[in-house]
């Protein structure tokens, strides 16, 4: 599955998949952590997945 992401999203992500926490996301970038998170949320909706979980798996997946 490829997975469409903005920009932000993306970013977001990969911080996420390199071990960072959503409130040090949200610190490096200049946003909140919920803000972040809602980065993830968005890109879960727009993907069609069930939990933020999954969207990060796929995200790795394209990675490798």
């Amino acid at each position: 599955m490829s997975l469409k992401l903005q920009p932000r999203e993306r970013q977001v992500l990969k911080m996420l998949a390199d071990g960072m926490l959503l409130k040090q996301i949200g610190n490096t970038l200049g946003i909140s952590g919920r803000t972040a998170s809602g980065y993830v949320s968005n890109a879960r909706i727009r993907n069609d997945l069930k939990t933020g979980w999954q969207v990060l798996a796929e995200y790795m997946k394209g990675r490798s």
